[in-house]
């Protein structure tokens, strides 16, 4: 069964009347314009992943978990021009990591080794930790990802047994403790979470596919399944590289995994507005499905780019490309980057997209030109 799941859901998407789903084929224009390189920011050849921009774009950074260290790469000087020690962390848990530069600039927020950390941006200095303010919160630790807020002075902190811990970036001291799996349904809740650029809402996904939307004080608002139209693609499981993200209205969603999913937050419920399915027919007349995912949207909230992602056949042109799709024409196709894909990232100042491989080694640049 699990082998026809990407027909079901495209074939399922077709009888309920959305029109938007996509063929893989040729775009029509070739708009965003884009000129790509690659980039080595460890002189080794060494593992690094480059995915958080400074707030000015500027710089760029990442982690190099084999050397320990933060690494923070100009893009004027195309090099690395600084690197911070990690701290120490518990190596046994390693499944999820993450880094996100504040939007003051001044420090960095890392989920590692299922704890959260606050680093200074400029010297590494340890300014905080995530402190369980009692026994109870202990279990709710095991942290895969983290938000800052928009002033810079508390971090969202994402935990495996799902729960958000919202904590103050200087002290470290809890100031707000969401249980997502109380009071929505009997699933569990996926390592996957956003907190909104205002701060005035979290989402998170469920193991059925289904979102779910609380206030910036926790108060569940899609309390009813009347107000969770809106289902994501993620499938059985979630793969590295699914994801969830708010737009910068605050308003609208993109969830990527076997296929995008636009959705828009009113207030009191969540509707399904647009999606895309990547697929085509192979040679023996099948039609195949390709994860889309991740995705990212340009700040503009004009463009979402996404990463195809095939099978383990490198030969399969299909296997790994970006593709382009234009939100404001419907989610038409409107850019295909072959031999490009993995985690991605656009700078703030959307003149940027950084694009990471699944062997971390190579990673693209591309500078989008302005017309």
């Amino acid at each position: 069964m699990r082998h026809f799941r990407p027909l079901m859901i495209a074939l399922f998407m077709w009888m309920i009347g959305f029109s938007n789903d996509l063929q893989a084929q040729e775009p029509a224009d070739e708009m965003p314009h884009i000129e790509w390189q690659t980039i080595q920011p460890d002189e080794n050849g060494e593992p690094v992943s480059l995915n958080t921009w400074s707030p000015d774009s500027a710089y760029i950074a990442g982690t190099d978990y084999v050397h320990e260290e933060i690494l923070i790469f100009s893009i004027a000087e195309s090099r690395v021009i600084r690197r911070l020690a990690l701290p120490a962390w518990d190596k046994k848990f390693n499944l999820f990591a993450s880094t996100f530069w504040s939007p003051n600039g001044d420090y960095f927020a890392l989920a590692l080794g299922g704890q959260s950390y606050v680093l200074d941006a400029k010297t590494g200095a340890l300014v905080s930790k995530l402190k369980p303010s009692s026994s109870e919160d202990r279990p709710r630790m095991g942290i895969v990802d983290v938000r800052w807020s928009k002033d810079s002075t508390r971090v969202a902190a994402l935990s495996w047994n799902g729960f958000i811990t919202v904590f103050d970036a200087m002290s470290g001291e809890v100031t707000l403790t969401i249980d997502l799996n109380d009071g929505v349904r009997s699933s569990m809740a996926y390592p996957i979470f956003d907190w909104s650029p205002d701060n005035s809402r979290f989402v998170a996904i469920y193991q059925d596919n289904d979102l779910a939307v609380w206030d910036s004080e926790g108060n569940l608002l899609t309390d009813t399944p009347e107000t969770r139209g809106c289902s994501g693609g993620l499938g059985d499981f979630p793969q590295t590289g699914n994801n969830v993200a708010w737009a910068n209205d605050n308003r609208t969603l993109l969830v990527s995994g076997q296929y995008l999913v636009i959705c828009r937050f009113d207030g009191l419920t969540l509707s399904q507005i647009g999606n895309a399915i990547s697929y085509h027919s192979s040679g023996e007349g099948q039609q195949v499905s390709y994860s889309v995912s991740p995705a990212a949207w340009s700040p503009d909230q004009q463009w979402i780019v996404g990463a195809i992602r095939g099978g383990l056949d490198l030969t399969d042109p299909y296997s790994c490309q970006l593709r382009f799709f234009d939100v404001e024409r419907d989610m038409a196709l409107s850019r295909i980057d072959k031999g490009i894909c993995g985690y991605l990232t656009w700078s703030p100042n959307g003149h940027y997209i950084i694009v990471n491989s699944a062997n971390s080694k190579d990673i693209w640049l591309g500078t989008i030109l302005q017309d």
